[in-house]
């Protein structure tokens, strides 16, 4: 067992160096340290709640444990994302789920930053994140992980931004669709910020059917733009490669 903390910790180090720092991470890991967090602290979500965290949504999982987006007052600017253990406990098997399901969710990120950055998108934008594991003071428990997401500042009807949206908007995110697929890529998982950009604010997988795309998509646009946005999706789609075997970057193992 301490073999296996040993190993853990070894590979979280080496994996969270590997990502880029963010203007204001620093100031935001000293207050996270400063809440006192716990392995208990991940135990439920009125345990969580108890060290300040207003909970945004929670969705529970088929395995007794429970996914919850939050925010935090001394975390300004951040929407924190944890997976809390339930009654099964914390395991290491758990600890390394969260680790694998943060970590791609920060590597889909910085691969459409990247791709935007590219293709010099001017209506799409993703946002930074980062990967906070508590200091425990039980150096035999598991470690616990927190994901920290840049806040956006989002339109407050998404549906009517969505009918609204302009012929350049949607090409641009069509290119986004038909290069990285649609798994997560629902309209509630890519708002309208206040600046008039589309936020692909949930990265957890990447690659999907054209089926599933034509349907989450299509369906919300006006119906002037949905003959437009099939014309380029079906374009786009006829001449990509087929996925190679394996190709596919995503987080959803079992657990």
């Amino acid at each position: 067992m301490k073999v296996q903390k040993i190993f853990l910790k070894l590979v979280l180090s080496l994996f969270f160096f590997s990502f880029p720092s963010f203007a204001g991470e620093k100031e935001a890991r000293k207050s996270l340290k400063e809440m006192g967090l716990t392995e208990r602290s991940f135990r439920d979500v009125e345990t969580f709640a108890k060290k300040g965290f207003v909970i945004l949504r929670e969705n529970h999982k088929k395995h007794d444990y429970v996914f919850v987006a939050a925010k935090h007052p001394l975390l300004e600017g951040y929407v924190v994302k944890a997976f809390l253990f339930g009654e099964k406990g914390l395991s290491f098997h758990f600890s390394e789920y969260t680790r694998q399901n943060f970590s791609a969710r920060i590597t889909n990120a910085l691969k459409i930053k990247e791709f935007i950055e590219q293709k010099k998108c001017r209506f799409l934008t993703v946002p930074n994140k980062w990967i906070y594991e508590v200091p425990l003071k039980n150096d035999k428990a598991p470690p616990c992980t927190l994901l920290l997401a840049e806040e956006m500042t989002l339109l407050s009807d998404n549906k009517k931004a969505y009918l609204h949206l302009s012929k350049r908007q949607i090409e641009e995110l069509c290119l986004v669709l038909t290069t990285f697929g649609t798994c997560d890529f629902i309209v509630s998982n890519m708002p309208v910020t206040s600046r008039g950009k589309i936020a692909f604010i949930d990265t957890e997988s990447l690659h999907g059917g054209e089926r599933h795309l034509k349907q989450k998509l299509l369906f919300n646009l006006h119906p002037k733009m949905r003959k437009y946005a099939a014309l380029l999706l079906k374009e786009a789609l006829d001449q990509a490669p087929p996925p190679r075997p394996g190709s596919q970057l995503h987080s959803r193992s079992s657990i």
